[in-house]
This record gives C-alpha cells, structure tokens and sequence, in this order.
C-alpha cells in the first residue's frame, strides 16, 4: 500500500476533519481553532509533505466566498508546525497550491508528524460573515 497520510487529534486516537469555519471570527481577530498530528498509515514513507489551504469543495480558485474562497486568497489560515505561524493558501491563478504551502518532514510508515497548530486570522474589512469554510490539506510523494 502506499503512503497514506491521515489527520489525526494529537493523540493519536481519532481521525478528525481538516475544516476550519470562520462562523464565530470578528474581524481582524486571531483564533485558535485546532491542533492536529498527521501519521502515515501506508506502507511507504511520504516525502515532500505539504499543508494548504483550499475551499471546502476542494477546489483553489474561483469558487464563492462562502466556500471559502476570500479565506484562501487572503490566506486566513495560519499554520505552525513548530517554527511559527505560517499562512497558506493564495490566489491561485491556475487552480493548484502553487508555493503557498508549509512543507513537513518526511513520515515514515507507521510514524506521525509532530503537533501541528491551526488558527484562523481574519483581517479588517472581510466580506465572508457566517459559515464560511476552509480545508486544511496534505499532500505528499512516497519513496
């Protein structure tokens, strides 16, 4: 089987979804939303693993702001995976992550990631009120 990347709570214990909503942020506001590790549960270590954002759909690019489009292009999301808070996410022109993602150390089968921390920063002026939402996504190559 091949590499198999899953988000897990931080213990390890329970798959959890990569949502994040902006329903209760104000504006200009930072919050916490979630902190999460990643394991590998193929057989193959994943390489090059990234973390970005995307609409909830799934797409990068084009979709209504309550998909979440002005929270990617802004880049809302702002991840630390032990060196700071990092946004991801962009305007994505041609439709894929581009460069606006955090890279992660290789993950070897059967290991996780270390903690990985979510907030959502949501600047002054934002159009998106209410539940707008946002997927944090990993991706990666295996060896």
């Amino acid at each position: 089987m091949p590499a198999n990347l899953e988000i897990y709570d931080t213990t390890l214990s329970t798959t959890i979804p990569n949502l994040v909503s902006a329903g209760d942020a104000e504006e200009g506001e930072g919050i916490s939303v979630f902190s999460f590790k990643i394991r590998n549960d193929g057989d193959a270590t994943a390489t090059a693993v990234r973390l970005f954002a995307r609409c909830i759909n799934g797409l990068y690019t084009g979709q209504q702001n309550g998909f979440g489009q002005e929270a990617v292009t802004e880049q809302w999301i702002q991840v630390d995976s032990g060196s700071g808070f990092t946004p991801i996410g962009g305007n994505f022109g041609n439709g894929d992550p581009g460069t606006n993602y955090v890279s992660l150390a290789n993950i070897s089968s059967g290991a996780s990631s270390a903690q990985i921390d979510v907030k959502l920063v949501t600047p002054v002026g934002m159009s998106s009120y209410g539940q707008t939402r946002i997927e944090v996504g990993v991706s990666c190559k295996e060896d």
